[in-house]
């Protein structure tokens, strides 16, 4: 995609150990991870409490695969497509949309999908990204 920045989300299929639903389970993260998030992500108190919000749709999203979770994107066109960074925190995603801090094109809006948990990956660097790896959606 013409819009893909250079950082990546890593794709479950090629590593199932970062897909959302399984990161407990594979143990990509410990698991009292989702108890005391702050231990883990330092950006975790950051965007209005949206921290806990993603903390606690990951949790939930552990073992269920088909759990369906609104996501949020800040990006020109309103298509979500294979490997699209997103977030569970509206407010994250809005620093990426017209004037926003992390805003790369001001044609940028905020758009948002339901997508299932087996779809997201999680990298655990930040509480606030995970990649879609579903079907392109359209808004």
């Amino acid at each position: 995609m013409e819009y893909w920045i250079r950082h990546r989300p890593t794709d479950p299929r090629e590593d199932p150990n970062f897909r959302a639903d399984l990161i407990i389970a594979n143990g990509t993260l410990p698991s009292d991870v989702f108890s005391k998030p702050r231990a883990f992500f330092v950006d975790y108190d950051n965007y209005k409490g949206g921290g806990k919000l993603s903390a606690d749709m990951l949790s939930k999203m552990q073992g269920n695969p088909d759990l369906e979770v609104t996501v949020y994107r800040g990006a020109p066109g309103s298509t979500l497509h294979t490997g699209d960074w997103v977030s569970l925190s509206k407010d994250y995603a809005i620093c990426y949309t017209g004037n926003g801090i992390n805003c790369e094109d001001p044609s940028s809006t905020l758009h948002s999908y339901r997508v299932k948990a087996k779809d997201l990956s999680f990298d655990g660097d930040s509480i606030f990204e995970l990649g879609y790896w579903g079907s392109d959606i359209e808004e």
